[in-house]
């Protein structure tokens, strides 16, 4: 009440008077017959982190995993980036309808990984950019973003009403090691979460809820890029006027470790129905394998060493000193997908469809024919030429 008792018209006040006050006992008379007590509505809010449980072909989030858990894995691409969602839900716990007020949110990323960008959408939608975002980034290790939720920007939120935010993060892998990938791929999220366990870990507060509950908290395990590869067997000079022809007969493992130990990990060729082209499982992008022939088609050589080679997001990448181990045997196809292995013949052997060994044959025997002949003229001639040497 705004006038001579008071200067305010908020807050609940309270005035007394009294009949011939004496006015005069101090210097604000009757202002000191005013009190006045702020009242603040009842605000509690609480905040969920989810991961999503599905996504649709275009990799956006189908459907999201339980607030507090670890969603579905994702897989790197072949440019190396991974792309990584949450959705936050901050929830209006009080008694009246009111805005949220400003909370901080955390991510961090597993060891190899380094952040490309973060954007936030919302409220309630996953295309509209919120506006009043700023992200700090650190490179680590680990790498880190943060930012702050700004003060809610909606209409008032009703008691037991939601607002829902999403997060977009875009993270770049550099060269893991296969352990960093194993961790990259394992989340902890029990509890309040530990980011440390790795994947892609993100947490959020906000005051009056501070996440003991154990739903403030998500993460998102990645896989690392993979490419299918394909190896084409020929055989050098198997045919008439060829100098090489698809070749069947020949088997292939693609492994870690070019000795094939026992402790290598070891990838099937699959081999289409003719049985001279093969098709490997998935393979990671990044680590060195050996492609090794471990059974050549009959009356051709094995490889003389297996084959070096790294994948990377455009396909094969060939050991430069291959040609030093196996001459000019290993090629690769124009799209980079296809190793191609010519084996050669273990002995010279007549081209199928040629003249075969009729003609040398025809040839022993003449010459067999000839010198018997010489032999029997000359075993006629010799008992007349020993009476004219007695005579």
């Amino acid at each position: 009440m705004d006038g001579p008792y008071t200067t305010t018209n908020k807050g609940v006040w309270n005035i007394t008077s009294l009949a011939n006050e004496d006015l005069t006992y101090n210097t604000i008379p009757l202002a000191d017959n005013v009190a006045c007590i702020p009242v603040v509505a009842n605000q509690k809010w609480v905040v969920q982190k989810s991961a999503p449980a599905t996504y649709n072909a275009d990799g956006t989030p189908a459907t999201w995993a339980p607030a507090g858990t670890t969603g579905a894995k994702v897989q790197v691409g072949a440019d190396g980036t991974a792309t990584i969602y949450y959705k936050v839900t901050v929830t209006n716990q009080g008694d009246y309808a009111t805005k949220h007020p400003a909370f901080p949110d955390t991510m961090t990323l597993p060891g190899g990984f380094t952040v490309a960008s973060v954007n936030v959408f919302g409220p309630n939608s996953l295309t509209t950019p919120l506006p009043g975002v700023i992200v700090n980034t650190s490179t680590g290790p680990p790498a880190t973003a943060s930012f702050n939720f700004p003060p809610g920007t909606t209409d008032l939120v009703p008691p037991n009403g939601s607002v829902d935010y999403y997060v977009v993060l875009k993270a770049s892998s550099g060269t893991l090691t296969a352990a960093q990938w194993a961790k990259a791929g394992t989340c902890d999220t029990a509890d309040a979460g530990n980011a440390s366990a790795g994947g892609f870990f993100n947490q959020v507060s906000i005051t009056g809820d501070s996440g003991t509950d154990g739903n403030n908290d998500a993460c998102v395990p990645v896989l690392p890029a993979t490419k299918v590869i394909h190896v084409a067997k020929y055989g050098a000079y198997c045919d008439v006027g060829s100098t090489s022809c698809l070749l069947p007969g020949a088997q292939f493992v693609i492994t870690t470790d070019p000795n094939v130990t026992s402790g290598a990990a070891t990838f099937a060729m699959t081999p289409d129905t003719a049985g001279s082209t093969f098709t490997s499982g998935q393979l990671q992008i990044g680590p060195t394998y050996y492609l090794v022939e471990t059974k050549a088609p009959d009356r051709f050589n094995l490889l003389a060493t297996p084959v070096s080679f790294t994948v990377d997001s455009n396909g094969v990448v060939l050991d430069p000193n291959q040609a030093a181990a196996n001459g000019t045997l290993i090629g690769l196809s124009a799209d980079k997908l296809m190793i191609t292995v010519t084996d050669t013949q273990t002995g010279d052997l007549p081209e199928a469809g040629g003249l075969g060994t009729g003609p040398n044959l025809g040839i022993g025997l003449f010459l067999v024919a000839g010198a018997i002949l010489l032999y029997w003229r000359t075993s006629r001639n010799r008992p007349a030429q020993n009476l004219a040497a007695r005579d």
